[in-house]
């Protein structure tokens, strides 16, 4: 069993069975980051048994950051976005659905999670949260949506997770949430809000401290180490006063470092 500070009470088993679909969102063609994330997590995650790891992208990315070993564990799909002219950041809310359509309809995993192709995702940590989730929740039954939540906002970087039935709904909702993004263009951690406003969800109904969406700053990080990794000592854009946790009990990690994150992280 191992013990952790936000879920104290949970029973903890390393790598417990909990079916998972990983989406990865990718912004920017030939991105160094991509080969990164897949060094730093991605490989390893795409071996566990009962899950799944896709990677999508509304932008004709070649494959050469791909192991031709594991290709076939990686499901790459290509969106066809209707705005050519857009930010490929504003583009995701069309990978979102497309994603989301793809995870309900043709495989039968109990939780969705959706991160950006420069965010760490901690494994161990991962499983911690979901065998916590599973505790308390009927991932085919319980709408449960979790993320950085930012005073406004669902922090897009770290990404959020969902139940089974909460993807249920978000499908269920896409034709209201798609005209309300046609009328104001944004990013989809920006048109989340139309589907959290729907479903009457809090903050604190969001929140999870193991996501953390705002990137620590170069100078930041003696600040960090100083503080014995406590997060909470990092001042963050958003004013929000919901709990932060401690460095090794993240689950995703937005970088946003135009670095190998993977040697920044170590």
């Amino acid at each position: 069993k191992i013990t952790n500070r936000v879920y104290p009470n949970a029973e903890i088993k390393m790598y417990k069975k909990s079916s998972i679909y990983i989406v990865i969102l990718i912004q920017r063609k030939h991105s160094p980051r991509t080969s990164f994330l897949l060094k730093a997590w991605g490989n390893e995650f795409s071996q566990i048994e009962d899950s799944t790891f896709s990677i999508y992208t509304s932008i004709r990315e070649d494959r050469s950051f791909i192991d031709p070993n594991l290709e076939t564990k990686y499901n790459f799909h290509f969106v066809q976005v209707p705005q050519e002219d857009i930010p490929s950041y504003q583009s995701f809310v069309y990978l979102d659905y497309k994603s989301a359509r793809e995870f309900y309809e043709n495989t039968t995993h109990y939780w969705y999670l959706r991160t950006s192709y420069d965010a760490l995702i901690h494994i161990p940590n991962l499983y911690n949260l979901l065998n916590y989730l599973n505790s308390k929740y009927d991932a085919k039954k319980d709408v449960v949506f979790k993320g950085h939540h930012c005073s406004t906002f669902v922090h897009g970087g770290s990404g959020w997770l969902m139940s089974r039935a909460c993807v249920k709904k978000y499908l269920d909702l896409e034709n209201y949430c798609m005209e309300k993004y046609k009328k104001n263009i944004a990013a989809d951690d920006v048109n989340i809000n139309y589907f959290i406003e729907k479903m009457r969800f809090t903050p604190e109904d969001i929140h999870t401290p193991t996501f953390v969406g705002w990137p620590v700053k170069t100078f930041s990080y003696d600040l960090l180490i100083n503080s014995s990794f406590d997060y909470s000592v990092i001042k963050q854009p958003c004013n929000t006063k919901l709990q932060i946790c401690r460095v090794n009990e993240i689950v995703s990690w937005h970088n946003r470092q135009k670095c190998d994150y993977v040697n920044t992280f170590k």
